[in-house]
């Protein structure tokens, strides 16, 4: 059974990030609580299953190497709205 609440953001489960944040917590006290990843934008409920929440239960195809982000491909613009 997952953990409910975070009282102190775990460490980022994709890129293994200490810095994340408690971004929300559930209406309903106790319910739940979010978390973000401001390196790799990798949010998730304190109540997501394991392979969502813990590195070692995740498929290593998930992992991103914070070093890489940079290089990743940029978006493309949204051209504007045809009138």
């Amino acid at each position: 059974m997952p953990n409910l609440v975070y009282t102190k953001a775990p460490s980022c489960p994709r890129c293994t990030e200490n810095a994340t944040q408690i971004v929300a917590q559930s209406p309903v006290a106790g319910a739940w609580t979010m978390a973000l990843c401001p390196t790799c934008y990798y949010t998730w409920r304190s109540t997501e299953p394991d392979y969502a929440v813990k590195r070692e239960a995740m498929s290593k195809d998930f992992y991103i190497d914070p070093t890489k982000i940079e290089k990743g491909r940029v978006m493309p613009e949204i051209p504007p709205l045809r009138t």
